[in-house]
């Protein structure tokens, strides 16, 4: 707290303390949409050494242009998840080794099926499933079960 005499406080107020938001861009919106319009790889800061995938993304209601992470396993698929033109959802948040970028892609948007998995394939991934849009491992084994057994019953 700031120690402040009466004669200053009569010449000038006290100063208050001016909220900076985070992810400007979004202009208080949770998410916005937007076109991508090139995709790209960075470098991160020092200790770490991987290519990150990112896009520079214009967005539709505020018309700014800004770059932002491409969330994924591998980037080959990342890519193919924003190409040039695709229309794609934004949300604040992002890698913290990455300068300049602090936005990233909602996966799976607007398809409705999330990230596309096969339903007879098992699933890798079992943490973080509803991010990816990955069903459950128990689910599966019994749709799997039911469609096996319907198809016993056709030869039968």
């Amino acid at each position: 707290m700031l120690n402040i005499t009466k004669i200053q406080l009569i010449h000038q107020n006290r100063l208050k303390n001016v909220f900076k938001a985070r992810h400007p861009a979004l202009v208080t919106r949770p998410q916005l949409g937007g076109i991508v319009i090139k995709v790209a790889k960075a470098n991160p800061r020092k200790p770490c050494s991987a290519n990150r995938a990112v896009c520079k993304i214009k967005l539709k209601v505020t018309k700014k242009s800004i770059w932002c992470f491409l969330p994924g396993d591998d980037k080959s698929q990342a890519s193919r998840i924003a190409t040039p033109h695709k229309l794609v959802l934004i949300q604040g948040g992002g890698p913290r080794d990455l300068p300049g970028v602090h936005y990233k892609i909602i996966r799976g948007w607007p398809s409705k099926s999330g990230v596309l998995q096969k339903i007879l394939e098992p699933p890798r991934r079992c943490s973080r499933r509803a991010k990816y849009g990955i069903k459950n491992r128990l689910r599966l084994k019994r749709t799997r079960l039911k469609i096996l057994i319907k198809r016993r019953k056709k030869f039968n």
